[in-house]
Formats: C-alpha cells, sequence, structure tokens
C-alpha cells in the first residue's frame, strides 16, 4: 500500500530548475528550492457548500457517491474552479448535483478539512452558505441520493467531513 501524503507536499523537486526541494517554516509550512529560489506554499484548497432548507424547515443533505467518503452524507457543493466567487460555485454545483438554480445565499460560517483523493490529503478552506428549497430534486453528477433532516435528528457520526459539521451545528444553534 502507498504512503499518504499528509501535508499536500508531493513535490520533491522544483518545477523550474529539478533541484531538491527542502522545507521551511515561515509562519506557515512551505518547499523551498535552495538552488533558484522557488517557493511553493501549501495553502488549502477553496471549496463551498450548501446548507438547503425546505419549506418545512428540514434540512437537504447529499448521500456521496465517489470517493472520499462514498455513502456518507455531506452537503452539497464542491471545489471553487479558477476565476468563480463562492456564490457562482454554489450556483454551478446546486445544478450539476441537484438539478437546481438558486440565486438568494446568506453566510452560515466556515471551515477547514482534509480531502483524501487517490492517496494525498488535501486541505481544504470551504465556506458554507445557506439557501432555501423547493422543487423537484434530480440527484446527479456525484450525488447518489438526498435526504432531508429535522434538525434534531441529523446524523453526524454519518457525515463525511467533521468541518461541515461543526458550522451546520453552529448554524442551527443560532435558529
Amino acid at each position: 500500500m502507498a504512503n499518504k501524503k499528509t501535508d499536500n507536499f508531493q513535490f520533491q523537486f522544483c518545477p523550474n530548475c529539478k533541484f531538491k526541494l527542502i522545507e521551511r517554516d515561515e509562519g506557515g509550512k512551505l518547499l523551498v528550492c535552495r538552488k533558484c529560489g522557488f517557493h511553493y506554499y501549501n495553502n488549502p484548497v477553496p471549496c463551498v457548500a450548501v446548507i438547503l432548507i425546505n419549506k418545512k424547515g428540514k434540512l437537504l443533505f447529499v448521500v456521496r457517491k465517489n470517493e472520499p467518503k462514498i455513502g456518507f452524507y455531506d452537503l452539497a457543493g464542491g471545489f471553487v474552479e479558477e476565476g468563480e466567487s463562492f456564490e457562482n460555485a454554489a450556483k454551478r454545483e446546486l445544478k450539476e448535483e441537484l438539478g437546481v438554480s438558486l440565486e438568494l445565499f446568506n453566510y452560515a460560517g466556515s471551515t477547514s478539512d482534509n480531502y483524501e483523493f487517490k492517496g494525498i490529503i488535501y486541505k481544504t478552506v470551504t465556506v458554507v452558505l445557506v439557501a432555501n428549497i423547493d422543487g423537484k430534486i434530480y440527484p446527479a453528477d456525484d450525488v447518489l441520493s438526498v435526504s432531508y433532516f429535522d434538525k434534531k435528528n441529523i446524523p453526524f457520526e454519518r457525515f463525511a467531513f467533521p468541518g461541515l459539521s461543526g458550522v451546520i451545528k453552529k448554524y442551527i444553534g443560532r435558529r
């Protein structure tokens, strides 16, 4: 079994001059090339997730179709693509995953998590938005199915990412 790369430092050599990179800590971990001075900053990947609430006040969670955490509950959302705002990424992800078009979002919070994919653990930072949803849902893309939960019966132990669980708990605690 391959070793997991836990710090997202899968790079060993400089992309400019091919010299071996060394790890340094300058208020945050980074890789530095002693030959040409290249710096690789280990910054998190931006993500967006949406707490969706129906007219009955129940929260919609998706069931993950793909790894990581296949079969676990999650919020609809995903990675922010280059040039996208968090809001536009949320709109795109909701259209891809659930077949819905939403425009009005409120801010719920933010969190960081680890996203393991193919043996590499990516650090993520996720902005969590809130929107009301009604109408027909069409699970697609990387969503296996959807479930609605009353805020008192959310199965946090079956949630894919602990950081998102924390934001949801804070959000429902304010309501």
